[in-house]
């Protein structure tokens, strides 16, 4: 895969709309096998770095995957999301991962006030229903991966690891979901989450 890292946003955009894509800060193409994005100033380097984390968790997944799945839209931009939250650990030298900062506040604020999309609906949202909200929805998926990826509690460690492991076996999102998820109580499933939104 080629990776590019443009100046500035007028040379990526010029670039981006060359190649049919509009409106992003940064993509992967699986067409051009290419991740692409560009220095940011004004929010500093290192919000440049994070978004290119956030493209490189989709090429990974697309790679993980193959051509042919259909990726869940909450799993594909919440597992970009919560990769987003990542940095190397100077000392140790590993990939750490922590609470999303550009996400955490509004996905806090929609759990206090219960306007957050109710897991049942969104687990079967479809590429333009995620995208028409599109800041609820990248702050949920994400809220929704680092949950599943961090609880303790037994109900739910392995259910979203299980998940992408039937995904790529079975290569049918349906029958994935409900072998894993399906054996859930998603009420109590969103009742936890939330609860463990309030505390990140």
């Amino acid at each position: 895969m080629t990776v590019k890292l443009f100046k500035d946003s007028d040379t990526f955009n010029s670039y981006a709309a060359a190649n049919g894509v509009g409106g992003a800060a940064a993509y992967f193409s699986p067409m051009q096998n290419e991740l692409c994005g560009y220095k940011t100033t004004s929010q500093g380097k290192q919000l440049s770095i994070h978004i290119m984390y956030h493209e490189a968790m989709h090429q990974y997944l697309h790679a993980l995957f193959g051509e042919e799945v259909r990726i869940p839209i909450w799993l594909n931009e919440g597992m970009a999301e919560y990769f987003f939250g990542g940095e190397f650990n100077d000392s140790m030298g590993r990939f750490v991962i922590g609470p999303n900062k550009e996400r955490i506040d509004t996905i806090r604020q929609a759990c206090r006030s219960e306007s957050f999309v109710p897991l049942k609906k969104l687990f079967k949202y479809s590429q333009a229903q995620y995208y028409s909200n599109a800041q609820l929805c990248y702050a949920q998926g994400w809220s929704i991966a680092y949950f599943l990826w961090t609880t303790k509690d037994p109900k739910y460690v392995g259910v979203i690891e299980n998940f992408m492991k039937l995904l790529r076996q079975t290569k049918d999102s349906e029958k994935a979901f409900d072998e894993t998820f399906g054996k859930l109580d998603i009420d109590q499933l969103e009742k936890d989450w939330k609860e463990g939104v309030i505390k990140f």
